[in-house]
């Protein structure tokens, strides 16, 4: 079950990367705000951070009340942050904060 758990995990991110490859040699302009799959991906992303919620996590193993939490802040406010950013956030900002392991990583972006 683990190792099964981990090649998927494994598969996941090869094909995560592979999409990031693609994104990054599809001539994208650099100063083009970020998708809104983009932006969703970010917002996830940053829930799981302040949640303490480990990357590799199996979101339908964690207990239920996280698991609420965790869906009461994916939909707060959403459309305002998905508006926040693609109109605030630059590429190069949400590249670095989906690549933030902790929270202060993710401000670090903040700054550079």
């Amino acid at each position: 079950m683990f190792i099964a758990r981990l090649a998927l995990i494994i598969i996941a991110f090869i094909g995560a990367f592979a999409v990031a490859l693609a994104a990054g040699c599809s001539g994208v302009d650099p100063n083009a705000p970020p998708s809104e799959q983009q932006c969703t991906n970010l917002r996830a992303h940053v829930v799981d951070l302040q949640l303490g919620i480990a990357p590799d996590a199996v979101l339908a193993e964690l207990p239920r009340s996280t698991q609420r939490h965790r869906a009461n802040l994916m939909t707060a406010a959403r459309d305002r942050y998905l508006d926040t950013c693609q109109s605030t956030y630059s590429r190069d900002f949400v590249r670095c904060a989906a690549a933030a392991g902790t929270l202060d990583d993710y401000h670090a972006c903040e700054t550079e």
